[in-house]
């Protein structure tokens, strides 16, 4: 967990190694989880997908000019509010499973939206 993905026929890379801060760095041999989404504003203009999911994400934030992205996976998070997905407007599938949201709200503004799967919520 924790690559990005550019657009048609880009390599994946794994970003995280440009963004130590807000990682919790475990024991030796462990990957480490994501506390925030940070230090994408190089890739941002041109990422088309992100997973970012199973990390220590609390929130939504630090999709600043990911105009282009279209599709968002922070499943297995602890993810309690879908806000920050403001300038995600060519957003068309967001996976939002398995964290703990109550309410559906903060996705009216996509008008790409096609999937949105909010399975295992609490």
């Amino acid at each position: 967990a924790g690559g990005a993905e550019a657009g048609a026929g880009a390599a994946c890379q794994d970003v995280r190694r440009d963004a130590p801060s807000g990682i919790d760095h475990p024991a030796p041999g462990r990957t480490p989880l994501l506390e925030r989404i940070e230090g994408l504003e190089d890739y941002a203009p041109h990422l088309r997908g992100l997973d970012v999911s199973s990390n220590n994400l609390r929130q939504i934030e630090g999709l600043q000019g990911m105009g282009k992205l279209k599709e968002l996976k922070l499943y297995g998070c602890q993810i309690g509010r879908i806000q920050g997905l403001d300038q995600c407007t060519a957003l068309a599938a967001l996976h939002l499973e398995d964290n703990l949201i109550t309410a559906v709200e903060g996705v009216g503004h996509l008008r790409t939206l096609e999937y949105l799967n909010l399975d295992k919520n609490r």
